[in-house]
């Protein structure tokens, strides 16, 4: 996916989630875990002081959302759906599978760079507080109007 393309923002906030934070649960369609484990040995690689990474559950379907963990309860944190979710998750309106393969391309980048331990490397606008309900304001005036552009 290119960095112009709408969805980027979300992308590279779903990335950041799942490289930072404990607690997290990432499900996959068991057809996309190896590409998931690669990712974990980078994090492994580029993040040596790390203790706990997140766990990984494979569905029979295409399928891609991120939870997370705290004091026994799991929450939805993203996904990847057709249908829109509470107003509290990260939306990625696409393809299981693109999205995914974008997350994935988008998590080593900014492992490659030092994140989560960098400053500026996700450069100054994903450094803010990630605000989905204008992520998804853009994305439905970007709908509306015909300008979503395919992934790529």
């Amino acid at each position: 996916m290119r960095i112009t393309h709408p969805l980027w923002p979300a992308v590279r906030e779903f990335s950041r989630r799942l490289l930072r934070e404990d607690g997290v649960v990432l499900t996959v369609g068991v057809h996309q875990t190896e590409g998931v484990n690669q990712l974990l040995l980078a994090m492994g690689d580029q993040q040596p002081e790390r203790l706990t990474f997140p766990e990984v559950v494979a569905h029979p379907t295409k399928t891609l959302s991120l939870h997370l963990r705290r004091h026994g309860t799991l929450t939805l944190w993203a996904t990847c759906s057709d249908v829109e979710p509470l107003p509290n998750v990260l939306w990625l309106p696409m393809d299981a599978d693109d999205a995914l393969n974008s997350v994935l391309q988008s998590s080593h980048d900014l492992l490659q760079a030092g994140y989560p331990g960098c400053i500026g490397c996700v450069g100054s606008v994903n450094e803010a507080a990630w605000d989905e309900g204008m992520h998804r304001q853009r994305w439905m005036e970007l709908e509306m109007n015909g300008d979503s552009s395919p992934v790529s």
